[in-house]
């Protein structure tokens, strides 16, 4: 038999077991993203690109010399990369005009742009900044 509370501990059981059962959607809404914008295709021409490399972050002692003459070469999509009078190194050009340097113990990154190149070299502990222009 059946008392009014076992009834009623029945009922709040099922509507509690009802409330912990599946509820409305709780899917996050699915997020589209646009897809990428291909970067900007910047044309380098044929040129011989002239400029200096100052010393941004080292110590005086550790990072010589602090300003040096660099020069890059363009042809044909690539650039040939020259600080002091060590060669660092040959790349292809990239569609954005960026390139990326590694040799003569440098690591250069940069981007060529219609007013010129500008970039970073490191050395050990020294980082340069670049900059420079088509002469």
């Amino acid at each position: 038999m059946s008392t009014p509370m076992s009834a009623a501990l029945g009922l709040a059981l099922c509507l509690g077991l009802g409330a912990c059962g599946p509820g409305p959607n709780t899917q996050p809404m699915a997020v589209v993203n646009a897809p990428p914008t291909p970067s900007a295709t910047v044309r380098v021409n044929d040129a011989a690109y002239a400029g200096r490399a100052s010393l941004i972050r080292g110590t005086e002692r550790d990072c010589v010399p602090q300003e040096s003459p660099f020069g890059i070469r363009v042809q044909n999509g690539t650039a040939d990369f020259v600080v002091g009078t060590a060669n660092v190194g040959s790349t292809p050009i990239a569609r954005d005009g960026s390139v990326e340097f590694t040799g003569a113990g440098y690591r250069v990154n940069g981007r060529f742009g219609t007013d010129g190149f500008s970039g970073f070299a490191t050395r050990a502990s020294c980082t340069f900044a670049l900059g420079a222009a088509a002469r």
